[in-house]
């Protein structure tokens, strides 16, 4: 199992160069903005922590989403019907 996180492109760039930190792929393409943390790279408690912190933190710097509550196919569904009159 592996921790995945996410962070601004600039970012990104510096933790990759972190010892068990490798850019996220899914499907054969990189993910940009997020990369993948081996097992050695978490497998300490206050290793483990350090990844959650800069997540959460990555997580506080975001902006409110504006249909917050709701699901996105949801809101693609309420969308849809505003476009069809």
């Amino acid at each position: 199992m592996a921790v995945f996180w996410c962070a601004s492109v600039p970012r990104r760039r510096g933790v990759l160069r972190e010892p068990h930190v490798k850019p996220m792929e899914m499907r054969g393409r990189i993910m940009t903005g997020f990369v993948r943390v081996d097992p050695d790279g978490y497998r300490s408690e206050p290793a483990l922590k350090k990844w959650v912190e800069r997540g959460v933190g990555f997580v506080l710097t975001l902006p409110e989403a504006a249909t917050r509550g709701a699901s996105r196919r949801g809101a693609r569904r309420q969308a849809g019907k505003a476009g069809k009159t």
